[in-house]
């Protein structure tokens, strides 16, 4: 079964991965940012970086503490609601 979210959360783990220079199963299998060594800074290009792949805008309201809270924001802001 296709599932979105698992697509999502590898194409987001790349773009990470290439952002600081971090092995792919690293990223993958962090619980959040901090163990990656991110800081804020990092998170928010990050952030522009994922907006400029999808099309999509990010809340700033939103917290983005790991690559699981980013995908979440991705599914929730890029891809058509139920009706």
């Amino acid at each position: 079964m296709y599932d979105v979210f698992c697509t999502i959360r590898m194409e987001v783990s790349k773009i990470v991965s290439e952002y600081k220079e971090k092995e792919l199963d690293r990223v993958l299998f962090s619980a959040n940012f901090k163990q990656l060594g991110l800081d804020l800074i990092d998170v928010a290009d990050i952030v522009l970086a994922v907006e400029k792949e999808y099309s999509i805008t990010i809340p700033e309201t939103e917290h983005i503490g790991s690559v699981d809270d980013l995908v979440t924001c991705i599914c929730a802001n890029a891809l058509p609601k139920a009706v």
